[in-house]
């Protein structure tokens, strides 16, 4: 299981703390939100690619790129890689500190690698 931890100092700005640069195809992934920043109510993750399904709708609804949750103490947002039918695939997703009103006030563009173990 691939764990990225998502920051947001009291400073500003967003800070990722993870090894994590690669998963592989069905690999579950948490993101494990610390928030320091009390403007800071909900957390936006959304993958760029119409493809990158990375979060369950629930039921039997299929997949979806994007995902805002409720900031609480210790808050996790929890996904699994798609299987691609590529051997390796770089997707740049968004992670997002949003207001009350659902205005950015932090945000960090990250990518993660997807790959396949039996084929590199």
């Amino acid at each position: 299981m691939a764990e990225i931890h998502v920051i947001f100092p009291e400073q500003g700005g967003v800070a990722i703390n993870s090894n994590c640069k690669s998963v592989l195809k069905g690999e579950y992934v948490n993101w494990h939100i610390y928030c320091q920043v009390p403007g800071i109510k909900k957390v936006r993750l959304r993958f760029d690619s119409a493809h990158a399904t990375f979060f369950p709708t629930g039921g039997n609804g299929n997949p979806t790129r994007e995902v805002t949750k409720d900031v609480e103490d210790g808050s996790t947002i929890w996904g699994r890689a798609p299987h691609y039918r590529s051997n390796f695939r770089r997707d740049k997703y968004s992670i997002q500190g949003l207001g009350l009103n659902g205005e950015v006030i932090a945000e960090l563009d990250p990518e993660i690698i997807t790959h396949d173990p039996k084929n590199g």
